[in-house]
Parts: C-alpha cells; sequence; structure tokens
C-alpha cells in the first residue's frame, strides 16, 4: 500500500500550462519514445500543453535529440519528491512496455490524477479502462496521441478518470486500509 499524502500536495499551485507528467527511467522500454512522438503532434494542436518527464536513464541524450525542436518537452532528471510533479500536473502518463506492479500508477491514483497507461503487465490490476485512466496497447505512439487529446478536450472525463482512480486507491491500496482490512483480521483470529 501507499500512504496518503494527498492533504500534503492539495495546495501546490498549478502550472500554467495543461501539464502532462511521466515518471520512469528513460529508457526505450519504458515508452519515452512513443510519448515524444505523441506530444510532438499532440503540442501542434495544444500549443498551450507541455510535457515534464522526469528521471534519468542511459537513452537521456537520445530522447532529448528527439524533443530538441519542441521547446514545450521539459526533462527535470531524478527529483527527490516526484509526487509533487505529479500533482502538479493534469495527466499521467505510464507508456511502458511491460510492467509488473507500479507505485507510481498507484501514487498518481492517490493524487486523484487522470491517468494514460499501456495495457501490460501489473498495469491492469491498477487501472481499468475507461473507469479509473485510460488503456493503449504498447508501442503506439498513435493511440497515446489520441488518449492525450482526449483528456486535453474533455475536463468532465478527467474529473471522473481522476475521482474514479482516487476512490479505488482508497478502497485498494491505501496503506491504512490494508493494515485494517487485511492485517488485523489475520492476528485478531490468532
Amino acid at each position: 500500500g501507499v500512504v496518503d499524502s494527498l492533504n500534503q500536495y492539495e495546495s501546490l499551485p498549478k502550472n500554467n500550462a495543461f501539464t502532462f507528467c511521466v515518471a520512469s527511467r528513460l529508457v526505450a522500454d519504458k515508452g519515452i519514445g512513443e510519448v515524444i512522438t505523441a506530444f510532438n503532434k499532440l503540442s501542434k494542436d495544444h500549443p498551450e500543453s507541455k510535457l515534464v518527464l522526469m528521471g534519468d536513464g542511459p537513452e537521456s541524450d537520445t530522447f532529448k535529440h528527439q524533443a530538441k525542436k519542441n521547446n514545450h518537452i521539459h526533462f527535470i532528471g531524478h527529483q527527490t519528491d516526484p509526487l509533487s510533479y505529479i500533482a502538479m500536473s493534469d495527466v499521467f502518463i505510464h507508456p511502458t512496455y511491460h510492467e509488473g506492479f507500479s507505485v507510481a500508477l498507484v501514487e498518481a491514483s492517490m493524487l486523484a490524477r487522470p491517468i494514460v497507461a499501456t495495457a501490460v503487465g501489473g498495469n491492469l490490476e491498477i487501472i481499468y479502462a475507461d473507469k479509473t485512466g485510460i488503456l493503449i496497447p504498447s508501442k503506439d505512439s498513435e493511440s497515446l496521441y489520441i488518449a492525450m487529446d482526449k483528456l486535453i478536450s474533455d475536463k468532465d472525463l478527467r474529473k471522473k478518470l481522476g475521482g474514479n482512480a482516487r476512490k479505488q486507491y482508497i478502497d485498494r491500496f491505501n496503506f491504512e486500509t490494508i493494515v485494517q482490512k487485511q492485517f488485523i483480521p489475520i492476528y485478531e483470529e490468532k
């Protein structure tokens, strides 16, 4: 479980631009190339948007080169408090090719962020299509672009997905809830 720290981040200022956020190692199999390709297309239609890529990795220079013509893409490196950047964003994106259980998705859910994630591995335990987020195929920048465009254009959908993600977090992934519903009953039986 993840400790609920939403209150700590609710008062942070929102970015002036509509912000998509990725928190990941900067390597190809995390879908970084696809998110840059999708955002390069999206930012032509929505010049008020920006993409924040949080993290480092051995392929950072490759991705910076891919993004160099787009001044709406920001590489901010490793952050000791990634939740503050996720909280200040409008949409969290998790475009990985494969994944175990993603704590980043649980944290974005805790922060009530609408999420776009690939339909792979453990993502499917956290994101339910069109309920707690938008699921897309991996390695598919066009599907990612469509999902991003849909969310930037539909405030009600963002609110619905973020609210549902938060509710699911409280019910299934909140550390205190897990202790109360799963661990304490085990000890009470003995």
